[in-house]
């Protein structure tokens, strides 16, 4: 077989040069010129924290005396704050939602509503987690995730390493406010996991115009190949120079 090469990255991800407002169509644009699918909708998970609830109020009270830091995070919402979020989401173009409310005894120990969402939302809901940023513990997190094959290689040897479960490769986008401590910028970090069959030349030419298109760095240490060994695949670390 010949060597399938891999890339995936580590620890806290990795950032792109484009601000969030623009990158979504970026990606949008990369997903229907280079893969086999389409960025359609996105995951947003609300986590609630609720002056009104005993254990939150607790908690914030807690962070706030440990160490001094009293004005380092930022308070609970009130019921009527939530609902409002609530209200605002709901009049976006939700496609499912499911509601987790707090029960110790099922051991759900945090009130949590997840909701999918056309992607046609997306400005609306970025508004609404710059609009939280710092101001609240209450939790707001984006996520938008893809599996895809590249259209220019060919994946029948891979698939019996990845499974091919709806694809080989994939992207994930994070985005959120920092939900404790106050003055700093939404999050906003990429994850890329690759399988990438047979790298010639014109392969690293397609992985440096990616770099370029979404103003990423491929770093060379999170490469890796895969070698089959008592009939399973390992993976182990190289370095791939574009």
């Amino acid at each position: 077989m010949d060597t399938i090469y891999g890339y995936f990255t580590r620890k806290w991800g990795q950032g792109t040069r484009y601000s969030p407002e623009i990158f979504i169509e970026i990606l949008k644009n990369f997903y229907d010129n280079y893969t086999n699918t389409k960025l359609e909708k996105i995951k947003l998970e609300y986590w609630p924290k609720r002056l009104s609830d005993q254990d939150d109020y607790n908690q914030w009270q807690k962070n706030c005396s440990f160490g001094g830091f009293k004005n380092l995070y930022a308070p609970p919402e009130t019921d009527e704050e939530v609902k409002k979020n609530l209200k605002y989401i709901s009049n976006l173009n939700i496609l499912n939602m499911k509601h987790m409310e707090k029960n110790k005894e099922l051991n759900i120990y945090q009130e949590k509503y997840i909701f999918e969402i056309d992607l046609s939302s997306y400005n609306e809901l970025l508004a609404l987690i710059e609009a939280k940023n710092c101001i609240t513990c209450s939790y707001f997190f984006l996520k938008l995730e893809n599996r895809f094959d590249f259209l220019n290689f060919n994946y029948s040897k891979s698939n019996e390493i990845t499974g091919n479960y709806n694809g080989n490769n994939r992207i994930e986008v994070h985005l959120g406010n920092n939900p404790e401590y106050i003055n700093r910028a939404i999050s906003f970090i990429l994850n890329f996991s690759l399988i990438l069959p047979n790298i010639s030349d014109n392969d690293k030419d397609f992985l440096r115009q990616i770099e370029k298109e979404l103003k990423i760095k491929f770093q060379r240490k999170q490469f890796h190949y895969y070698i089959k060994k008592n009939g399973k695949w390992k993976t182990k670390k190289t370095e791939l120079i574009l």
